[in-house]
């Protein structure tokens, strides 16, 4: 295992980081980066293996030359665009982060598109790759997150599956993890923070006797509040998918729908979860129509 460092990265050494000779620099090891984001919050994590990655750190100099504005993306975390935003979709192109740079917040009729200069998309194209590696190590299991989950209120580890998902963004500002985009992010787990695979608690955390809340809930329900959340979250997808075919009629009653995914889901999904994830489906989709009360209206066969 590689030294773990206590101290969060530091934006003062990356003109050290970036003038080392060695082609293999830490973050090109996959290891490496794993023990380097250890006991890291998601925000220090995200700051040292994304922005302050030493081709980054090399190809946003000509970029801030041109443009003081984008000095706060590499120095503070801020997204790239006309506003200040903090959140980073983890599944941005490299193009959409370069059209994001020189995006107007004014959208004239007949005006010109602006075009990012090549500086621009060579950044891009190195930030789009880093924000991927570092959705791999957490898809992957590399390196595990603990957040405070949302609607419990409880920290637990965050399943590694989570963040396969589409449509989920980093807080960089709060370390937050989120779903949505467009200005409309909602945090889903906030205060997240980094930790290697089966590593022991923290030396300022008890080991035995009395520890925290989260310390003492025992792991089989840590899987059990993984297991119901994702069979939340597997049935958020599948109510998405009916409202999307469908989002002016409704086909089926909320009970109907129910009486479904009780036996999609038997014994893993309450009444309460699911009408939250009905709730979260009419929301996203936009399918206003799926929140009418009572039995859909059923056309007359000689109608």
């Amino acid at each position: 295992m590689g030294v773990v460092s206590d101290s969060p990265p530091d934006w003062t050494t990356a003109d050290a980081i970036e003038g080392t000779s060695d082609p293999v620099t830490l973050m090109d090891s996959t290891l490496n980066a794993a023990n380097h984001l250890h006991g890291l919050s998601l925000t220090e994590g995200f700051k040292l293996l994304v922005l302050n990655d030493p081709e980054v750190v090399a190809l946003s100099k000509p970029v801030v030359a041109a443009d003081n504005w984008h000095t706060a993306v590499f120095r503070d975390g801020q997204a790239p665009g006309p506003f200040v935003d903090f959140h980073w979709p983890l599944d941005s192109t490299a193009s959409a982060i370069a059209f994001r740079f020189v995006a107007s917040p004014l959208i004239i009729v007949g005006d010109p598109i602006a075009t990012p200069s090549s500086a621009i998309f060579a950044v891009s194209e190195v930030l789009a790759d880093r924000i991927a590696r570092l959705r791999d190590l957490l898809a992957n299991g590399q390196i595990s997150a603990f957040g405070t989950f949302v609607q419990s209120g409880v920290e637990v580890p965050i399943g590694r599956l989570q963040w396969t998902r589409s449509g989920i963004s980093i807080d960089v500002s709060n370390g937050d993890l989120c779903e949505g985009q467009d200005h409309r992010a909602v945090p889903k787990w906030t205060g997240l923070s980094l930790r290697l695979p089966d590593a022991p608690l923290p030396s300022n955390q008890p080991q035995n006797g009395t520890a925290s809340k989260v310390a003492d809930v025992p792991r089989k329900a840590n899987a059990q509040i993984q297991t119901k959340e994702k069979c939340r979250l597997q049935c958020l997808a599948w109510l998405e998918d009916i409202m999307r075919a469908s989002p002016n009629i409704r086909k089926f009653s909320r009970d109907e729908l129910l009486a479904q995914a009780q036996e999609k889901w038997p014994k893993k999904l309450s009444e309460r979860k699911f009408d939250e994830a009905r709730i979260e489906a009419i929301k996203n989709t936009g399918a206003s129509a799926w929140s009418e009360p009572g039995r859909p209206r059923r056309k007359s066969p000689h109608s």
